[in-house]
């Protein structure tokens, strides 16, 4: 199937935004995004709501851990590749996709993460714990996404399994605040950095 075609939750961003608007990061002890999307959620093409800015499609984002080390890999630079060319070649160590209508079930939004996780690095267990949300409408990509910054410890060693990622390998937190100031890096990511070092620096 076309990506376009596929089935995708989104969320109308006033009914997501109406009880706490923000920038950036923030923690999830200040405000339940993630109930207001499970109770408002619905799904339509992907090829409409790329374009939709009255929309917002929420994106489990999964950071990594294991030993104290971050996952982090770069994005494969071919478009046949990566379904999103805007994010093409960019680092990241946040992991994520588009909730689909198969995913639903009590939380999609988990569901779809562990779905994602799987497919992309094989991931099956971890432990789970929701750090925040993302909100950056400074993108075209930000604009039309909203995520929920999820922290995963796990014992499993990963590695790219999806032709999404060209490379990948866990490392220590200093060295992703190197890689965050050299090379091109997906913008939630380096949000995410500033929930992330409290907890790794």
């Amino acid at each position: 199937m076309d990506k376009n075609e596929k089935m995708i939750m989104v969320v109308d961003r006033e009914k997501l935004l109406a009880g706490k608007s923000f920038s950036g990061f923030l923690p999830a002890n200040e405000f339940n995004f993630e109930k207001i999307i499970l109770d408002n959620y619905y799904f339509i093409k992907r090829g409409l709501a790329e374009k939709d800015y009255g929309k917002k499609q929420p994106i489990a984002y999964a950071v990594i851990f294991s030993n104290r080390k971050i996952f982090a890999y770069q994005r494969s630079s071919s478009t046949k590749q990566h379904g999103d060319e805007r994010l093409q070649h960019k680092w990241s160590w946040g992991i994520g996709g588009h909730i689909e209508k198969s995913d639903e079930s009590n939380n999609p939004i988990i569901t779809s993460m562990m779905r994602e996780l799987k497919e992309e690095v094989g991931l099956t267990k971890a432990s789970i714990n929701l750090l925040g949300y993302i909100n950056d409408d400074s993108d075209d990509v930000g604009k039309v996404h909203f995520g929920l910054l999820y922290l995963l410890e796990t014992k499993q060693q990963l590695k790219p399994i999806s032709p999404e990622l060209k490379q990948g390998r866990f490392m220590i937190f200093d060295d992703i605040e190197k890689l965050a100031e050299k090379e091109q890096v997906e913008s939630w990511s380096k949000i995410a950095l500033l929930a992330l070092k409290p907890l790794f620096s």
